[in-house]
């Protein structure tokens, strides 16, 4: 109690010293305001009165040089412009201005004046004495008067003088009085010596304090300034504020003063401390009264804190997982009963006050390698009880403040179950993903041999011919079993976010051919019609996955060919929507099979659970859901299909659709009519400052097309518009350059904004590919997007297609990148198939190759011979492909190695960049892929 009544005394001292300093504070503050608020009053008055004045003799020295003063007597022209001139000037500076005289060395006289009433009085006359012209410009004070005197000038002659008699002191009254509030805000004049020239102070002023002494310093300084001092005027003696400012009055030094009574600020100080004091005293009553009833609650608080900490001493004690606390030492201050019993500690009276942190380790022995940090991050722990015996914790630590002192809060439970199933279950995945990756590997080999040869096989039959359609066949069967080798070694690890969906331009046409030939002859066989129907709005070309749309489409007609004896199976496409390029497709598969119950169609649609899909042989229809879904599509089954006047079977309906791009030519404003040979199209190569390709404009050149490389910049907009109406002039293809140095969207953006893709051909380049490029080139306008490195032909191919009035002569020929002739290649391969389709593949190339059956024979051949690339199998008898690649590169061979396996997974990859290989292939390998990597790394 008594700390409470000494805090009550400490805020009413505080409440009193803060209503004490926010009195002088504002006080201090109020005086700066004022003083501010009279300095600027001050400034503004003075500017005032100088720039009147300024004014003043500007316009007189205005009238004497834009009129002919020597002859106003003698034109009446110039008289009547002289003259309103003159009562222009004398009416704006009335204030000022008490009259003017206009006498030349004629006796003639111009005089005007106001009288009384304000009135403006002019008389033209001739003097009966000739006035005294002066040569030079003075003034000269006469009965309060200021005469001045200005000459004028011809030929150096004084012909003319203007006399302007003004009323100073008059004039600066009453700029004075404008400014003057009785009672309140006063004014005076004083000259450099103090003298005070006006006032209109309240009464006679005696004595100013201190005013001398600080008119002395402004004297010499010529600053200005404000300051607090005293007044005596008459009994009562003024407290007040003063502004000062110098002005200059007609070769006059004054300083005009303004005072404010330090009397108002004071009582606007007192009325805001009176509310402040009166909102301080409820303040006060109210805190009084919290603390009365804050101490009434104490005693209450006090009663229930006791039950309360009863209350959390017996859940301490009855949680069902161990809890220790302890202090800052990490010694312990509390144990529960189920922290001794999991510890297997006898009593709590043997580890208080003891440190038992070097008990506990971090459980690192685990196998987990989705966690490679875990250690890092884990709260798993091990504990060796008294017998030794491992215990897994799973424990949590918690900071916290108990009896106010830092505390740490440990609460653990025994998972030592939960664990040993876990490695369990880890050993038994990684048995089977070693599995899966034996069977891929023994399936990928034959598959590469067949594959291949069959490729080989293709390069050497006629185009068009029967064969070269069965040897495509067997390649697309092959492609297909690769695909299912693909959903295998998905299945252990299946997440279907992680499959990359591919940006191809293909033809539609194609792709469901493609995927249809090979269940075709099944469903002949079977006495099944096929039928396919496309709408002639759905697009032929477009940009998406063929490679996932044919899967999805071979999983569907496969299974409806599984459950259909007879009739037909019928694929409708058409467009759902289409915007902004984006082709939302509509596929409708429908069979006469035998159907599927309502309560198996329902759980198909809305099982995701791939546990129980495999459970319900419907593995591959999650699979195909799943490619639907990223696809940005959705898949809906319908059975019965078909109404009750059937005539098979009810039938199964699958319902799809998924999203790609249109890949269709879009409208030019391109008139290639007259085009009818390769030098009579121009072309332009645009990129970003600092960026040069050649190689491309030597391509066009060899064609025998016009070339022209530009920086793009802002003129080269206005440039390309500028030419559109010159048929002559204008550029008919554009290829643009994207690069690290040159960013190619950039540039077709701004191309596109100006609607220019509309009338060139716009061919897109790039070096630096990434996801999303494909459709992003689309919508900028480009027509074609070709990835670095391309072949010429792909140049000539869209030259040709484009320009179709144009005759290829019989000598003209492909011009194609030039690789090295003579390479040195080393394949590294110990399955006898795949070596001979190596040395076909290789052979179709142009090249003859070195074989090595295992990494052993391969290290011998490297120190032998001078290789330019190796092709390096991974797994391999005596000594494997990483082995051999790490002790070649160490060595000191820098010629490029690719790795060439079977094995595709991740790790793999990872580990073959590790050990110094290049690139990474897996296999099947096909002849394209060999193809490009030849010419990307040995290109002339």
């Amino acid at each position: 109690m008594r700390r409470i009544y000494l805090l009550l005394s400490l805020i009413i001292i505080v409440l009193v010293a803060a209503n004490i300093y926010y009195y002088l504070n504002i006080y201090r503050q109020q005086v700066g305001f004022q003083k501010n608020i009279l300095s600027r009053q001050t400034e503004i008055c003075s500017w005032e009165i100088e720039h009147h004045v300024s004014g003043f003799m500007n316009e007189i020295n205005f009238i004497l040089f834009t009129e002919d003063i020597s002859r106003f007597f003698t034109h009446p022209e110039i008289t009547a412009s002289s003259k309103k001139k003159i009562e222009v000037f004398f009416s704006r500076y009335r204030q000022l201005v008490t009259s003017i005289a206009l006498y030349d060395d004629n006796r003639n006289v111009f005089s005007i004046s106001k009288d009384r009433s304000g009135s403006l009085i002019t008389d033209t006359y001739i003097s009966r004495d000739q006035n005294n012209l002066y040569e030079k410009e003075f003034s000269h004070e006469i009965n309060g008067m200021t005469r001045f005197i200005i000459p004028f000038f011809k030929d150096r002659n004084v012909l003319a003088n203007i006399e302007v008699t003004i009323n100073a002191d008059h004039y600066i009254e009453e700029v004075i009085y404008g400014y003057h509030i009785e009672q309140t805000l006063w004014q005076w004049i004083t000259d450099n010596e103090g003298n005070i020239l006006f006032s209109n102070l309240p009464g006679e002023v005696e004595k100013v304090g201190d005013f001398d002494e600080i008119l002395e310093d402004l004297s010499k300084t010529g600053f200005t300034g404000s300051f607090i001092h005293s007044i005596d005027a008459g009994r009562d003696r003024l407290k007040v504020i003063s502004s000062f400012y110098p002005v200059k009055l007609m070769h006059r030094d004054l300083i005009v003063v303004f005072s404010l009574d330090t009397s108002i600020v004071v009582e606007h100080i007192i009325t805001s401390i009176i509310s402040i004091s009166a909102a301080t005293f409820v303040v006060l009553i109210v805190i009084i009264i919290f603390f009365l009833y804050f101490i009434r609650n104490e005693q209450i608080e006090k009663i229930r804190f006791r039950e309360s900490e009863k209350a959390i001493r017996d859940i301490f004690e009855s949680m069902p997982m161990g809890i220790i606390i302890k202090g800052a030492d990490n010694k312990i201050r509390l144990i529960n009963s189920t922290a001794l019993k999991i510890l297997k500690i006898d009593s709590s009276e043997n580890v208080l006050g003891k440190d038992l942190s070097n008990m506990f380790f971090l459980f690192r022995n685990y196998p987990d390698n989705h966690k490679t940090d875990q250690h890092e991050t884990t709260s798993e722990y091990v504990y060796y009880d008294t017998d030794e015996n491992e215990v897994i914790l799973y424990k949590k630590e918690i900071p916290g403040v108990f009896r106010g002192e830092k505390i740490h809060v440990e609460a653990f439970m025994d998972i030592s179950p939960i664990e040993h199933a876990r490695k369990n279950e880890y050993l038994f995945g990684e048995a089977k993903t070693d599995f899966l990756k034996r069977i891929s590997h023994d399936i990928r080999n034959p598959l590469n041999g067949i594959l291949n040869m069959a490729g080989v096989l293709e390069s050497e039959m006629k185009p068009g011919s029967p064969e070269t359609e069965k040897t495509g066949l067997i390649r697309q069967c092959c492609e297909d079993i690769i695909s299912v080798i693909n959903d295998i070694m998905d299945f252990s690890t299946f997440e279907a976010d992680k499959t990359l969906v591919e940006e191809i331009p293909f033809v539609l046409n194609d792709e469901i051919s493609m995927a249809v030939k090979p269940l075709v002859s099944r469903a002949e066989g079977m006495k099944i019609s096929f039928i396919t129907e496309i709408e002639k709005n759905v697009p032929k070309s477009l940009i998406g996955d063929p490679f996932h749309f044919r899967q999805i489409l071979i999983n569907l007609i496969s299974n409806s060919l599984k459950y259909t004896e007879e009739g037909e199976i019928r694929l409708s496409v058409k467009t759902k929507k289409q915007t902004a390029g984006n082709v939302l497709l509509d596929f409708i598969l429908e069979d006469t099979g035998i159907g599927l119950p309502s309560e198996k169609i329902r759980k198909l649609n809305v099982k995701e659970n791939i546990r129980e899909l495999m459970a319900a042989g419907s593995f591959g229809l999650h699979k195909t859901r799943q490619l639907v879904k990223l696809m940005k599509g959705n898949i809906i089954l319908e059975s019965p299909a078909f109404g009750d006047d059937r005539k098979w079977g009810p039938g199964t309906r699958v319902r799809f659709y998924v999203q790609f791009y249109s890949n269709e030519k879009t409208k030019k404003k391109l008139d290639v009519g007259h085009i009818k040979n390769y030098k009579d199209i121009k072309t332009m190569v645009l990129s970003e400052p600092g960026e040069k390709k050649p190689e491309i404009q030597k391509l066009i050149r060899g064609l025998g097309i016009q070339c022209e490389a530009t920086e793009f910049n802002e003129s080269t907009i206005y440039n390309l518009k500028s030419k559109l109406e010159e048929p002559g002039h204008r550029h008919s293809v554009i290829f643009i350059i994207d690069s690290e140095k040159s960013s190619g969207f950039s540039i077709a953006r701004q191309l596109h904004k100006h609607n220019l893709d509309d009338y060139f051909l716009i061919i897109m380049i790039s070096s630096v590919n990434k996801a999303g490029n494909f459709i992003k080139s689309k919508r900028f306008g480009a027509d074609y997007y070709l990835i670095e490195p391309y072949e010429a032909s792909e140049i000539f191919d869209i030259i040709q297609d484009n320009f179709q009035n144009i005759k290829i002569p019989v000598s003209k020929k492909t011009i194609l990148k030039k690789v090295k002739p003579d390479l040195k290649i080393l394949v590294a391969e110990d399955n006898h198939t795949n070596q001979i389709v190596a040395e076909s593949m290789f052979k179709s190339l142009g090249y003859s190759i070195d074989i090595a059956s295992n990494g052993r024979e391969a290290l011998e051949k490297v120190r032998e011979v001078d290789y330019d690339i190796i092709f390096m199998d991974i797994r391999m008898p005596e000594k494997n492909g990483l082995d051999a690649t790490y002790e070649i590169r160490k060595l000191g061979f820098t010629m490029p190695i690719i790795a060439m396996t079977a094995n595709a997974g991740e790790t793999d990859k990872t580990e073959a960049i590790e050990v110094g290989m290049n690139d990474f292939i897996a296999k099947p390998v096909r002849i394209e892929v060999l193809k490009n990597i030849i010419i990307k790394r040995f290109s002339q």
